[in-house]
């Protein structure tokens, strides 16, 4: 969904009069909406492999499927679509567990009018969209993480013997991954290259020009 396009519901509801009390709902609470309403499980997985929907409102006890059974499957399809569970007033608690399961959230059948559904579903997309960054930015900081891990075993382990000296290095990233530098380096009539080094700036891209440096040396 572009910021002028309008938002995509995949409805699945086997009630009519539910399903037409709750679209005329989603569209005052909502504005310019366009909402695909299907009657059966089987058909909602087949919407969702061929559309891409911003919000699915799914009723739990359909007839193909009932319980949060109707959830697990529907959302093994969705490819982390947020889902809005609706839910009747005796089975609320199918609902919560549905919720558990990993529901956006649920809306009882008694309460259908727009600003609920409206809220509803746009504090789903909000909820669905802060837990894709959080995972993005998990990856990209464990990417870090073994990068840092790779420059780390770039320094030497251990320090020549040099007749004479007395040779001690320490070094610690200001950030994740750093350009400081030093090594040292044998050359083949015995003797010893020390090397010692400093890219402007840190993070990665000086990590990288390190990298190139050790391996030109």
């Amino acid at each position: 969904m572009t910021a002028d396009s309008p938002m995509q519901l995949l409805l699945v509801e086997d009630s009519a009069p539910d399903a037409g009390l709750i679209q005329a709902n989603l569209k005052l609470g909502l504005g310019s909406i366009i909402v695909s309403r299907v009657e059966r499980l089987a058909d909602a997985i087949v919407a969702a492999d061929q559309t891409t929907f911003d919000v699915v409102l799914l009723d739990l006890n359909l007839s193909d499927s009932t319980g949060v059974e109707t959830f697990r499957q529907l959302s093994a399809k969705c490819n982390g679509t947020p889902i809005v569970v609706l839910s009747g007033m005796d089975d609320t608690e199918t609902a919560i567990r549905a919720v558990a399961a990993g529901a956006e959230d649920y809306v009882q059948k008694s309460h259908y009018e727009a600003q609920t559904l409206a809220r509803s579903v746009r504090f789903a997309i909000e909820r669905c969209n802060r837990m894709s960054a959080e995972k993005e930015l998990i990856s990209v900081r464990s990417e870090l993480t073994a990068a840092q891990n790779i420059q780390d075993s770039l320094y030497p382990q251990s320090a020549p013997m040099i007749d004479g000296m007395d040779i001690a290095y320490c070094i610690r990233s200001a950030g994740m991954g750093c350009g400081d530098y030093f090594d040292f380096v044998p050359l083949h009539d015995g003797r010893q290259i020390i090397v010692v080094g400093d890219v402007s700036g840190h993070g990665m891209g000086p990590a990288m020009v390190m990298a190139e440096t050790r391996a030109s040396l």
